[in-house]
């Protein structure tokens, strides 16, 4: 009897090794499982955003570039009748208008390839004074537009000695722009346009209105979200990629200011931007 229980205890300490072993392989095998899957779901994730920082780098450029290309269109064809060939001052203008679309297309490609890989916004803020920038902001947008586009124009820029703002001017120009525009795209036959501008306390406003289709009120929460069109705005005449107000947001923040709406469907939407004042 004695021996048949010692032969037991050593089978079962035998067996005991054998299984820590297996068990030691087994962890082994886990942990190595995990830590490989760590990896490649890092360098997925790595990948991922390496393409979303490719892909808004297409985007913003798409964007950006958009409105002064189409500005030097206009301009183009305005040379090329017989009116303006004629006319040595009015050809002048235009040629000013050529060479003034040509800068601001440096300065945005500059801008956008300091920016491109970084995910953030390099400002170059300078000490502007509100009122003459959006005057000349507005004007270089007027003459940029088609002849044929009939615009009621409704601005009142408050003027005094202490409007100035810390601002970026090349990235709130394309600001204003695409605000401007997303107003006409979207208004009716007879568009009307509002812009006030004035200081209240220690901040400057910025009011932009128009009177077109309006934005929903369930929609208005996801408008500032990239790619987001509104779907009743997603119209076969207007085309678009859903960034500009989402970047008009991101640069205004990186301004330290804040942009709201105000819109009602089929009456209108009113932007309203806040920066502080110097």
């Amino acid at each position: 009897d004695a021996l048949v229980y010692i032969e037991i205890e050593e089978w079962k300490s035998i067996i005991t090794k054998r299984m820590f072993g297996i068990f030691i392989l087994a962890f082994l095998l886990i942990l190595s499982i995990i830590l490989l899957s760590y990896f490649t779901i890092k360098n997925l994730v790595q990948q991922k955003k390496i393409a979303e920082i490719r892909t808004d780098f297409a985007n913003n450029v798409t964007h950006e570039l958009k409105t002064p290309l189409a500005a030097l269109g206009i301009a183009i064809d305005s040379l090329k009748k017989k009116e303006v060939q004629s006319n040595p001052n009015l050809r002048n203008d235009i040629l000013g208008l050529v060479e003034r679309q040509k800068n601001r297309l440096q300065k945005i490609t500059d801008k956008i390839l300091e920016s491109s890989f970084s995910n953030e916004i390099i400002l170059d803020k300078k000490k502007i004074r509100a009122s003459t920038f959006l005057s000349e902001s507005i004007d270089e947008f007027k003459s940029s537009l088609n002849e044929d586009k009939d615009v009621q124009w409704n601005i009142n820029i408050e003027e005094n000695e202490n409007d100035f703002i810390g601002i970026d001017a090349v990235y709130f120009s394309n600001i204003l722009n695409n605000l401007l525009d997303n107003g006409l795209k979207y208004s009716k036959e007879n568009p009307s346009i509002e812009i006030n501008a004035y200081s209240k306390n220690n901040k400057y406003l910025i009011e932009i209105k128009d009177n077109g289709i309006g934005i929903p009120k369930e929609e208005q929460i996801e408008i500032f979200n990239k790619f987001y069109r509104v779907k009743t705005g997603n119209r076969h005449d207007v085309k678009g990629l859903g960034l500009g107000l989402f970047y008009a947001k991101r640069i205004i923040e990186a301004h330290g200011g804040n942009i709201e709406l105000e819109s009602t469907k089929n009456i209108g939407s009113k932007f309203i931007i806040t920066l502080d004042k110097l």
